[in-house]
């Protein structure tokens, strides 16, 4: 998941690979371009497909399984906190802040305790926010 930080044919490194020396290393600050356009959040309502495929695509960067995968109550509820909160970003944000998280670009703590909720989420992007208003003004 997610977009890929490599220039080229798309066949090498993407992401924190990218990052750590498995391709070219573009800044991160530079990507920011690439994962802004597209829809927002908001405008693309609680029930886009987009949004839920985001969720499960942190899940699977956080190393999150069984019990700690939210059930369809609790993903609602993560839905319409981020469409709240953080509605501004793009879908494909939901995934490069967590991965700019856990290569350190933003400080916050990426660990789930429990099942994956609010707190999660709202932990790291409200951290993404931060360090976006620094890059883009």
């Amino acid at each position: 998941m997610g977009i890929s930080a490599k220039r080229g044919s798309g066949n090498g490194p993407t992401g924190i690979e990218a990052a750590k020396g498995g391709g070219e290393w573009i800044d991160p600050a530079k990507m920011v371009g690439v994962y802004r356009s597209g829809m927002k959040i908001h405008e693309s309502g609680p029930g886009e497909p987009g949004i839920l495929k985001a969720i499960m695509g942190v899940a699977v960067l956080a190393g999150i399984g069984g019990d700690q995968i939210p059930d369809a109550e609790t993903e609602r509820t993560i839905v319409s906190f981020i469409n709240r909160y953080f509605g501004d970003l793009r879908v494909a944000e939901l995934i490069y802040a967590y991965e700019l998280a856990l290569a350190g670009y933003i400080e916050c703590d990426t660990r789930v305790y429990g099942v994956m909720g609010v707190r999660f989420f709202g932990n790291y992007l409200s951290a993404y926010k931060k360090w976006l208003a620094t890059k883009i003004g």
